[in-house]
């Protein structure tokens, strides 16, 4: 008995569905042309507001160190002073607020590659407007001189000023800003964590927490704001490694992650209420305690309930056996369950089909060198093969091949043909070659032919014969009519050839004239006759048949001369012809006996000659003649030739000036003349242009060479300087500033330049009653104070004091107060 059992493919594919939870993630900015361009206006004009933001960099932020500003956030214009906004790092690697061009430095450093939680305050309507605080703590508090009215201009950029300059160099994560001044406690309350709902006043979070933190992220291009509906677009980042990329964050309080392995058979339905049907990983997202996400990885293994189908065929009877064991001998459809290991069923359903082999014989005779039998199995030689085919039950089905290869046969002929061959296989040839064709040979194999063919083609010519009175054709037919005649001929190849004569039969003329000469005559057929007389003379025309003339001929006398003449203008012959024109000319004089005489006239006529001349002169013109003319106009010079006749010249004549022009130039250095020369030092020069026309243009030049003036100058300012040409410097160096100096040249002023840094600083001070601060300034009251005096470099040193004054009153006469130290 053999059994066959069709089993189908069962195909378990694993998908990975999921709601996507950003990690706590930051980003990275390579400090070069980095930054993000959000949507988010700003706060404007002079309304409060609070910036926060983590920051972490080792960048060298400090100008007196060789560093370079570091923008967190900005907005607003570059210009005028006062109308951007700038949160950033600078002086001493601390955190400073600028309103544009000018600003408020902290004193703590934040470029120790660690993660700190800055923010800056602005409160219109406090005494002091400005706070500086990091990682929780104040840093700097005091005023800024120039005006603040942030300007609607350009939206927020995170990393760069908004005049294109000054890129942050590290990371950035959690950018907050506030329409309203927090305060210290307000400002710790945020700290360290991540806001997952949002607070009264907060009108831009860019938490962003996108991509793969340090992975391929060319995709992930935009971040978005948890409030206010705003995006920032990412420009110039390379997205992918641990620079310039989504990279991870600071560790912040907020959303909550874990991971659970869960196996379940069939579906599962996770926490949040989702329900999988297939093994795989999953996250799911539902609320924590703190209101924010709680992110759940679920590694599931699905050990569900399967089902199959199977479609056995038992051929030669006997029984089949099923998965599960159960044993059939008929056919029909069964159902069989079988229990997996983790409790899970199976369920088979089988359609069972019992059926028998068959057999048959086939008789083969094959042309060529292989045969395929039903199978594919290919056979190369005579002979009895067994073939097994499944039959429509799917058993086998048996077939006996009585083989045989039957040869093909060839053979070559040589033919020749007129105009058209048809081979033995019907096909018809026109043209002489060497063809192939295939026949059927007489046990029913190819019988392949070569065939030589000759093609000799039908000829056929048309012959135009004109003759005179008869016309022999080429098979010897004699023709005494035009007409068209066809005669056929046999040629070599034994074809015909055809001749189509069309014949024209032309008959002999006969011709009587009567002529008179003088002194000879000359015959058509070129006979000279001198004498009076009858003379026949016979002609053959262009078709060669005869053309019988007979003359009747009269001769008498003629004379001939010639004369040589040479005139000026005009010539006047004896018979009174007038030639004004060189040449041969005949002239006839009646003689006797009715013959006229012939005179031959060799006629030259040297005549006035006239010829137009233009002339373009500067001054005056001489003419061929001598006339000298001096103006514009149309002359006539009369010149006599050789042989005594006038030859007349028209003169066109133009007058060019010859012009001249003085110029006074003052220049600086050098100065190029109006033809290219180049001179160096004050004179008188002589400049000449060629006119168009030929006349020179002559160009005096009273020139004055100014040179440049060059200075040297120290100087030493505070936090800028500016120079004379008005530029403005903000850090000390070497500089070269350029100003018109009195006679128009450039004064090349060479500036020493140092600048020197206002100094800030903070006190704690307690006194009884009153303090008098080191500017001379006496307080009375407690509270924060600013204070400037000149530092020692003649800047301003700002101090910061923060005063208690402690008072006391009472009836009783106090004998001693004591004060804190």
């Amino acid at each position: 008995m053999k059994l066959k059992i069709l089993l189908p493919v069962l195909l378990f594919v694993e998908l990975t569905f999921g709601l996507q939870a950003n990690a706590q993630n930051a980003l990275d900015l390579d400090g070069i042309d980095d930054y993000v361009s959000t949507t988010f206006p700003g706060i404007s004009g002079t309304s409060a507001r609070t910036i926060e933001a983590y920051i972490k960099t080792t960048a060298n932020c400090n100008p007196s160190a060789g560093g370079s500003q570091q923008v967190i956030v900005d907005w607003g214009q570059a210009s005028p002073l006062g109308q951007r906004f700038t949160f950033n790092v600078l002086w001493s690697n601390a955190i400073r607020i600028e309103i544009g061009g000018e600003g408020l430095s902290g004193t703590i450093p934040v470029n120790d590659g660690n993660w700190h939680y800055v923010a800056v305050v602005y409160n219109p309507s406090a005494s002091v407007k400005f706070r500086l605080y990091t990682d929780g703590v104040l840093d700097i508090a005091g005023n800024i001189t120039q005006s603040m009215n942030t300007a609607s201009g350009t939206s927020m950029l995170i990393g760069r000023r908004v005049d294109n300059v000054k890129f942050f160099d590290g990371t950035i994560d959690e950018v907050r800003v506030y329409n309203y001044a927090k305060t210290l406690g307000q400002i710790n309350a945020a700290a360290n964590i991540e806001l997952c709902s949002q607070p009264t006043g907060l009108v831009a979070y860019f938490k962003l927490n996108n991509g793969i933190a340090g992975g391929t992220n060319t995709g992930v291009t935009t971040t978005t704001s948890s409030v206010g509906n705003y995006t920032g677009t990412l420009n110039s980042f390379a997205l992918t490694g641990t620079s310039s990329n989504w990279v991870t964050g600071a560790t912040l309080a907020g959303n909550t992650f874990s991971t659970m392995n869960i196996s379940g058979c069939g579906s599962y339905t996770a926490p949040s209420g989702a329900v999988y049907t297939a093994a795989g990983t999953y996250q799911d997202i539902i609320p924590n305690a703190a209101g924010c996400d709680s992110v759940i990885t679920i590694n599931l293994t699905m050990n569900g309930f399967a089902t199959g189908n199977l479609s056995p065929v038992v051929c030669g009877g006997g029984a089949y056996t099923s998965p599960a064991g159960n044993t059939y001998t008929t056919s029909g459809f069964y159902t069989d369950t079988i229990y997996n290991t983790v409790g899970c069923d199976s369920l088979i359903y089988i359609d069972l089909t019992f059926g028998t082999a068959t057999s048959s014989t086939i008789s083969v005779a094959e042309c060529g060198a292989t045969y395929t039998a039903p199978s594919g199995n290919i056979l190369t030689s005579s002979g009895i093969y067994s073939d097994t085919i499944p039959n429509s039950m799917g058993c086998d089905s048996i077939i006996i091949i009585n083989l045989s290869f039957e040869p093909a046969t060839y053979d070559t002929i040589n033919v020749s043909a007129c105009d058209v061959y048809t081979s033995p296989s019907g096909l018809n040839y026109y043209q002489s070659g060497v063809y192939t064709v295939t026949i059927p040979n007489s046990v029913g194999c190819d019988s392949i032919i070569t065939i030589n063919l000759t093609v000799n083609n039908y000829i056929a010519y048309l012959v135009n014969v004109t003759e005179c009175g008869s016309y022999v054709s080429p098979t010897g037919n004699i023709y005494t009519q035009s007409g068209l005649y066809s005669d056929t001929l046999t040629t070599v190849a034994g074809c015909d050839s055809v001749i189509v004569t069309n014949l024209t039969l032309i008959e002999e003329t006969y011709v009587s004239t009567t002529v008179s000469e003088c002194g000879s005559y000359t015959s058509p057929t070129g006979n000279v006759y001198t004498l009076s007389g009858v003379y026949v003379d016979t002609l053959s025309t262009v078709l060669g048949c005869d053309s019988i003339i007979t003359l009747n001929l009269y001769i008498f006398e003629f004379y001939t001369d010639s004369i040589f003449a040479m005139e000026c203008e005009t010539y006047t012959s004896p018979t009174g012809n007038v030639y004004d024109q060189t040449g041969i000319y005949y002239d006839t004089i009646p003689g006797s006996g009715g013959c006229d005489s012939l005179l031959v006239i060799d006629l030259i006529i040297t005549g006035a000659s006239s010829s137009p001349l233009d002339v373009t002169e500067c001054g005056y013109y001489t003419s061929p003649s001598g006339n000298i003319y001096t103006q514009t106009g149309v002359y006539f010079d009369t010149l006599v030739s050789v042989l005594g006749c006038d030859s007349i010249l028209t003169i066109n004549f133009t007058m060019t000036e010859f012009l001249s022009d003085t110029i006074y130039a003052v220049e600086c250095e050098t100065y190029i003349s109006p033809n290219g020369n180049i001179f160096t030092q004050s004179g008188i020069y002589a400049d000449t242009i060629p006119y168009t026309a030929g006349c020179d243009s002559l160009i005096v030049i009273d020139l004055s060479i100014n040179d440049p003036s060059a200075s040297f100058m120290a100087v030493s300012a505070c936090e800028t300087y500016t120079s004379p040409s008005g530029t403005v410097y903000t850090s000390t160096g070497i500089y070269t500033d350029v100003i018109p100096n009195s006679v128009g040249c450039d004064s090349i002023i060479s500036i020493d330049l140092t600048i020197n840094q206002s100094t800030t600083s903070n006190i704690v001070v307690s006194e009884c009653y009153s303090y008098v601060s080191p500017a001379g300034n006496m307080y009375t009251a407690s509270g924060v104070y600013v204070d400037t005096i000149p530092d020692v470099a003649g800047c301003d040193s700002i101090i910061s004091i923060d005063l208690s004054i402690n008072n006391t009153s009472s009836s009783i006469v106090a004998t001693e107060c004591v004060c804190p130290a």
